[in-house]
């Protein structure tokens, strides 16, 4: 359906064949692919890799928020090379959510992602100021953090207000009253 071209656009990674994506002064926003924790320098520890990206704000509280991030003790001093793909996720998404942004554009964030990994990440979101964009077939993910849906399907676009469970309502509704009813 074209989800991921869609985000990449938004990101300006990619121009639209119509139309037109207009920049404002006041958005900073942060990308997040879906394999951007293969991107990351495996020579690199946990902690370097985040204090990379950290402002002197956060630079203090580092160890705490790799800690929130499930990374505790010794384990922040692990090189990246060494780490499982939902390590190098979390990894990828702490720094992301250093960067100081107000729009975060996020293509299957939970991908490789454990339970435990998923909640942090779900917590993250919910507590993050700005706006979010997120291409996911999570439907846990959808359900505990959006507060508007759009589906993409057949080339259109359709917005629906509310949660995750009123955009599954509203998508069952159609989908009843669109299916013929059974002959007697």
């Amino acid at each position: 359906a074209g989800k991921t071209t869609l985000l990449r656009m938004l990101a300006g990674q990619l121009a639209p064949r119509e139309g037109r994506r207009d920049d404002t002064p006041l958005t900073k926003m942060s990308y997040f692919a879906q394999h951007a924790a293969e991107t990351l320098d495996g020579t690199q520890t946990v902690f370097s890799a985040v204090e990379e990206v950290a402002n002197d704000e956060w630079r203090p509280k580092l160890r705490s928020m790799l800690g929130s991030f499930l990374f505790h003790g010794d384990d922040v001093f692990k090189r990246c090379r060494v780490l499982s793909g939902g390590e190098r996720q979390r990894v990828a998404l702490a720094r992301m959510l250093l960067l100081p942004t107000n729009l975060l554009l996020l293509d299957e964030p939970t991908h490789h992602l454990d339970l435990a990994g998923k909640d942090v990440l779900e917590g993250a979101l919910e507590q993050y100021p700005g706006a979010i964009v997120v291409v996911t077939h999570d439907r846990s993910l959808m359900a505990r953090v959006a507060t508007r849906v759009l589906e993409v399907h057949a080339g259109r676009v359709m917005l629906y207000p509310g949660g995750y469970d009123d955009y599954e309502s509203a998508r069952l509704s159609r989908t009843a009253s669109t299916t013929p009813a059974p002959e007697p």
